[in-house]
């Protein structure tokens, strides 16, 4: 069986080499239709067109989170503009916490947030996000 799966990540700035790897990456096991970029956009960058020129992805701008959901479509919202970095993350907690009970609403199965330039591995992940029997799924992390 094939879950409704979406992972979502934050960033507030243009992709950079981190990102790029984990953008890259995501798109091995994720189809683009299945990411959410959620923007702080304190530098004035353009998401979508960034994803198109450097991935590729097709991304479409909702303006708000009634509109979060697009099971055919990457979605970008720019949510916020706090240049606090402090308070940036404060504020963004609650809504990343809402953005995914949303989802979950909506019939999504499986919502995953990763950081803009984090990856999630496992050997098999698409299979494994297909098959798991718990309600919650939580990752080892390693320190390098």
């Amino acid at each position: 069986m094939e879950r409704k799966i979406k992972l979502i990540t934050n960033c507030e700035r243009p992709p950079n080499y981190l990102m790029d790897i984990s953008v890259k990456y995501w798109l091995k096991t994720f189809k683009a239709s299945e990411l959410i970029f959620l923007v702080n956009n304190i530098s004035k960058f353009d998401m979508v067109q960034s994803l198109k020129e450097q991935y590729g992805i097709e991304a479409k701008r909702v303006n708000s989170i009634d509109d979060i959901y697009d099971p055919d479509q990457c979605v970008v919202w720019d949510d916020l503009e706090e240049c606090d970095y402090g308070r940036y993350h404060d504020v963004e907690a609650h809504i990343i916490n809402e953005v995914q009970h949303r989802l979950l609403k909506a019939g999504v199965d499986v919502v995953i947030f990763l950081d803009r330039d984090e990856i999630l591995y496992h050997p098999d992940l698409r299979n494994l996000l297909n098959t798991f029997d718990k309600q919650v799924l939580g990752p080892k992390a390693l320190k390098v």
